[in-house]
């Protein structure tokens, strides 16, 4: 009902008076949720997390997210399950607020800024401020150097997931938004490598004032948005690479390595660079998950070239086998050297594993300074979210019917950091039996291939809870109030 309610509104919002009507029934939700709530016995209030007045705010397109906070002694879970069953009797309250994702605090939990930190990943100002939904008063603070790590962390994950991941021939709404979005952190937060351009905003403004309209400005946006991407002083560097004098060993079948050689003769690919998995079955040659990165430069954005992207990654995918799957991403000199710097990878540590395991077509030596203090902030914010998923994902059950290698390869993750965060040394194996038998004599019985059954799950749940609560030991020595997330 939910989905055929939303479509019909997608296309009446752009109506007259709709969005005013629309203004009306978002209202009358927030009453309804807080003539419910202002009085129970466990929350003790609800926050308002979106902006409504921001552009990117379309009544009838966009949810409400919120922020609950309950006493200390209650049972978070508990609640968010109570919760979440009262917005699914209702049509209205399903379609007005986002009910997936519902982040559930304590009170001594929301005065952590650590968490507030991970919350605010997707704020935009200086100033945040969340609105009281019960009591009508708002909480508002100012960001701080964690703060803006993870808006530079969540502007990445968009990029990635939006657009050098995934190019689509379509454009929707979500691609916008968030595009836009995270252009707008990189260029405020790394000025000197994302530059934005007048023409960009010219585009933006008029996509957002009439989106109906926004095949119309799709390309001229696109390449807007890739000579931001492809500005600044990493992309203009004019040896930012420093070259092998001997070819390396390709590690990869030889119809793939040709065919990629061909493909780097396009004007607009300066490389591809290719990163095996952590756990893979020959050390010598890149099998089971590989990680291809398309380096792109500034022809990009003077060439109409998008249609050709959507088709090379459906190219390249037909050299796959049961023996090697590709994950392809698009990235630029600025993208990769910001991301690598800054450790600002899903994985805290992959910036040190591309670093040693990373192979080059052209043979290049990408070469970036990883400070610590970048690596235990991604670590903190790593361990925010990872709690985060426990707590309002329901990750209790999230692996459950996945292969083993899946769980196999997110335990060794988390013990190659906490490894990291007492030693301050990273030296990943890749043999899976060994993996299999250092984290647990029990695991090790189990097919990579399997799928993960109920009882697989529960010895797998105490091993990432044990790894976890090891990590957050290690964390507090720099933010003691990482004590306070409980596992």
């Amino acid at each position: 009902m939910k989905k055929l309610l939303t479509r019909i509104l997608k296309l009446l919002v752009y109506m007259p008076f709709v969005e005013s009507l629309l203004k009306l029934i978002y209202g009358h939700a927030l009453k309804v949720l807080k003539n419910e709530f202002t009085f129970h016995t466990e929350i003790t209030d609800i926050l308002l997390t979106s902006k409504p007045k921001s552009k990117n705010f379309i009544y009838g397109h966009s949810d409400f997210n919120i922020l609950i906070i309950v006493h200390d002694n209650c049972h978070p879970k508990g609640v968010l399950n109570e919760f979440r069953a009262f917005l699914k009797k209702s049509i209205l309250l399903d379609f007005v607020f986002n009910s997936v994702y519902i982040p559930i605090l304590t009170e001594s939990e929301i005065k952590t800024d650590t968490i507030k930190s991970f919350l605010v990943r997707k704020s935009y100002e200086e100033k945040v401020s969340w609105n009281s939904i019960l009591h009508g008063r708002p909480l508002s603070f100012n960001l701080r150097k964690q703060d803006q790590f993870a808006l530079l962390h969540n502007a990445f994950q968009s990029l990635d997931y939006f657009l050098l991941k995934e190019p689509k021939e379509y454009f929707t709404r979500s691609f916008f938004k968030y595009t836009t979005n995270a252009t707008k952190v990189l260029t405020r937060l790394q000025p000197k490598n994302f530059q934005t351009t007048p023409a960009l905003f010219k585009y933006t403004a008029r996509i957002q004032s009439f989106f109906l309209l926004s095949h119309l400005y799709r390309k001229k946006f696109l390449s807007e948005t890739w000579r931001c991407l492809t500005s600044g002083e990493a992309s203009q560097e004019k040896t930012p690479l420093k070259k092998h004098t001997d070819p390396q060993f390709c590690p990869i079948e030889e119809n793939l390595y040709l065919y990629l050689t061909d493909i780097l003769k396009n004007p607009m690919i300066d490389d591809i660079t290719l990163t095996p998995t952590i756990i893979r079955p020959r050390k010598e040659r890149f099998q089971g998950k590989i990680f291809l990165d398309i380096h792109l430069n500034s022809f990009i954005s003077t060439n109409d070239h998008f249609m050709t992207l959507e088709n090379l990654k459906d190219q390249i995918k037909k050299y796959q086998s049961e023996m090697a799957k590709f994950r392809i991403r698009l990235t630029t000199k600025s993208l990769y050297h910001v991301q690598n710097e800054m450790a600002l990878y899903p994985f805290p540590l992959e910036a040190l594993y591309r670093r040693e395991r990373t192979y080059s077509m052209n043979n290049y030596i990408y070469e970036f300074q990883l400070d610590h203090e970048q690596i235990i902030m991604a670590s903190i914010h790593f361990l925010t979210g990872q709690f985060m998923r426990f707590r309002s994902l329901q990750q209790k059950t999230e692996l459950i019917g996945s292969k083993s290698i899946k769980s196999l390869n997110l335990m060794y993750k988390y013990y190659l950091l906490w490894d990291y965060l007492k030693t301050k040394k990273f030296n990943p194996l890749s043999d899976e039996v060994k993996i299999r038998n250092l984290l647990t004599p029990q695991f090790s019985q189990i097919h990579i291939l399997d799928e993960v059954t109920q009882e697989d799950w529960i010895i797998i749940k105490a091993q990432l809870k044990y790894l976890l609560k090891n990590m957050r030991e290690e964390l507090v020595k720099y933010d003691e109030s990482l004590r306070i997330l409980r596992f």
